[in-house]
């Protein structure tokens, strides 16, 4: 370790039953202009932002599942002075700049010890009165013995706090890199994104659990201390429900949602949340979300277009005064037509990274978006992920993961865009069926606006069409509500009282209306004993105007109340709520029964992981031809079990399994 390395403080490692955490240290003091450790289930490659980190070793060897080959370049040899214990971190020079700035740093230089007890398991534990390093698991078992053994010194590994080092090296470096510089895209601050180092194809592999535990309040320091934003990235579903898990832990303990968002914002975000985990929750996304990776808002587009029809300063400076829709109009007509303004239109909007945002709401157990964008930013950072995307009207899927609605058209298909007055006055007769997806999701979910101004023609009429529909139904409830107070009689003996119920239980429930009701199939957003709003809208500063247009149709949540707020603060703020209520709504848990992550369980998943192992292993291969252990088999996979043992993706054959099709989606 060279003298540049920075001071780690000393690891707190497992206690009893091998789970104690490490806290900020005592002389850590909260900085006003800290910034942020964001958590994001994608492509770290494809992220916008100002660095990220790409792991190596002290050959500079990159793994080919980065999937990075033509996009960069490193040294053909390593620099003077590249190894282990020395210089670790470089800037990479020779790269495509579709993506954003990559470092190399030096994380998989070594490998971690394996457990001297059970020889399997990677160690994260050193017992000095044992002079053993041990697993997760084997150290909770043996130091949960006794008392005496309750009071062993024990540390984590130094080859664990090894890979914890590269990564603040990585920030570090970058640091000094980016300091007095703008930050990309107009972000506020900085975005910094890296891995959870050394689990990938790394040394760390087995012990991801222990680099957790170590990392995440290294990088909240490190935020606290740099003043840029971080984002921990990973393609794996296990390790983002590990992360998520222990950064929950850590954030609560530290009460860092707190300090982020106020409690109105923390309410919202828990409702949201527990929608978007029954499954009622939808997205609608406007070009707001795509900003943070550079598009053009739709002003900055209608001037970049106008440019490129070459008019003239005065005709640039009236059309930024008109209405969209008769902008775009006349920028048609400089163009020569709609086939010339719709292909210059797919030529600025193409996306080769997504935004934070973008990201952040990709990782939402959410399974319908609708979306006035013409890029395909959703779609690349769902499929990044290994996810398949259903995209309509254009490529329809079945038994896909999601499915997003392009209402306005797609780059794929430039003769569809929308986007001038005619388009807009013909849009109910030429895609009334995309209107009636619309209309049918107002009604039976509940929407989420993000990066939407409202102010579009088209969902004005179809919000329309739902008030009407809506009032129809709140009509025709209250009269059967009142009809349900009478008492009826048949033959001389009393009947139940008539109740017409017309709003059906949430999704997933198999109670529904019965095909007789007029709102057979429809599982309502909507209860007499509540306001009609079909939706939120999260929106930056707060608009008085627009509050009262809509707060009878939606929960209208602004970041900022204040009117002279920073649009580019707003924005970061909107970030940190959706990443909180992404950590709240993340409803996997594949890391209970994988043992690259015990070293995060605490004693209460420990118990419930025995139990399991205990009754797998009791299962006779008998009980396992049963049919009935397809579901079970089914609930184990989703705790990380697979396939009879407990291995969970302990293999780097599982490691690409878990991610199906992840480098071909990549393409």
């Amino acid at each position: 370790m060279t003298d540049s390395s920075p001071t780690l403080p000393a690891y707190d490692g497992p206690g009893a039953m091998g789970h104690r955490r490490r806290s900020l240290s005592a002389d850590y003091i909260k900085n006003e202009n800290a910034g942020h450790v964001f958590v994001i289930h994608g492509d770290l490659s494809k992220l916008a932002c100002d660095a990220w980190m790409l792991p190596t070793d002290d050959k500079l060897v990159l793994e080919s599942s980065w999937c990075i080959k033509d996009l960069v370049k490193p040294p053909e040899s390593p620099p003077s002075g590249w190894s282990n214990h020395g210089k670790r971190v470089l800037k990479v020079q020779d790269y495509d700049t579709s993506i954003s700035q990559p470092w190399l740093v030096n994380v998989g230089g070594i490998k971690l010890p394996v457990c001297d007890l059970c020889g399997e398991a990677g160690a994260i534990v050193h017992c000095l009165d044992d002079k053993a390093r041990l697993c997760a698991k084997c150290d909770g078992s043996v130091h949960s013995a006794n008392k005496i053994a309750q009071r062993h010194q024990r540390r984590g590994v130094d080859d664990l706090q090894w890979y914890v080092e590269g990564a603040l090296l990585f920030l570090e470096a970058v640091a000094a890199d980016v300091k007095g510089t703008t930050p990309k895209n107009g972000r506020a601050k900085h975005l910094v994104a890296l891995p959870l180092v050394g689990t990938g194809k790394g040394g760390a592999f087995h012990s991801a659990g222990g680099i957790v535990v170590a990392l995440i309040p290294e990088l909240y320091a490190a935020a606290n201390r740099l003043e840029f934003d971080i984002a921990l990235v990973t393609i794996r579903r296990s390790t983002f429900a590990a992360i998520q898990l222990e950064r929950n832990r850590f954030a609560q303990e530290q009460r860092i949602w707190e300090e982020a968002l106020g409690e109105s914002l923390r309410s919202e975000a828990h409702r949201l949340a527990s929608l978007a985990r029954e499954g009622k929750l939808v997205l609608f996304l406007g070009s707001g979300v795509s900003a943070g990776a550079g598009l053009p808002t739709w002003r900055q587009l209608l001037l970049q277009l106008a440019q490129v029809a070459q008019m003239p300063e005065e005709e640039m400076a009236l059309i930024d005064k008109m209405s969209f829709l008769d902008s775009a109009r006349v920028i048609e007509m400089r163009l020569g037509g709609w086939k010339n303004l719709s292909h210059a239109i797919a030529t600025r909007v193409q996306v080769s990274t997504y935004s934070l945002l973008c990201g952040l709401l990709a990782g939402l157990p959410v399974h319908e978006i609708v979306t006035t964008n013409y890029n395909q930013m959703f779609e690349l950072s769902s499929r990044g992920v290994g996810l398949n995307v259903s995209v309509l009207p254009y490529y329809p899927i079945e038994n896909c993961d999601r499915w997003i609605l392009k209402m306005h058209g797609c780059v794929t298909h430039p003769e569809d865009i929308v986007l001038t007055r005619e388009h807009y006055m013909r849009y109910q007769s030429t895609r009334s069926a995309l209107s009636g997806i619309v209309q049918s999701l107002l009604i039976t979910r509940h929407m989420l606006f993000v990066g939407f101004s409202l102010q579009d023609d088209n969902f004005h009429r179809i919000a329309d069409e739902v008030r009407r529909s809506l009032r129809t139904i709140s009509e025709t409830e209250s009269a059967a509500a009142s009809s349900s107070s009478q008492t009826y009689t048949s033959g001389g003996h009393q009947e139940a009282p008539i109740v017409a119920n017309l709003a059906s239980p949430g999704i997933g429930d198999s109670n529904r209306p019965s095909e007789s009701s007029s709102t057979a199939g429809l599982q309502l957003n909507y209860s007499a004993s509540h306001s009609m709003r079909f939706g939120t809208q999260l929106y930056l500063i707060s608009e008085p105007v627009t509050e009262i247009l809509w707060k009878q149709d939606l929960n209208l949540v602004a970041m900022e109340k204040r009117a002279n707020s920073s649009p580019a603060q707003a924005a970061r703020r909107l970030e940190i709520f959706v990443d909180y209520l992404l950590s709240l709504a993340t409803t996997t848990t594949a890391f209970l029964l994988n043992p690259q992550y015990d070293g995060l369980l605490d004693d209460n998943q420990r118990s419930l992981r025995d139990s399991l192992e205990s009754f797998v292993e009791k299962i006779s291969e008998g009980a396992r031809k049963a049919p009935e252990w397809a579901i079970c088999e089914g609930f184990l996979s989703e705790l990380g079990w697979k396939g009879g043992n407990r291995e969970g993706s302990t293999t780097l054959e599982d490691f690409a399994a878990e991610n199906h099709g992840f480098c071909k989606s990549r393409a």
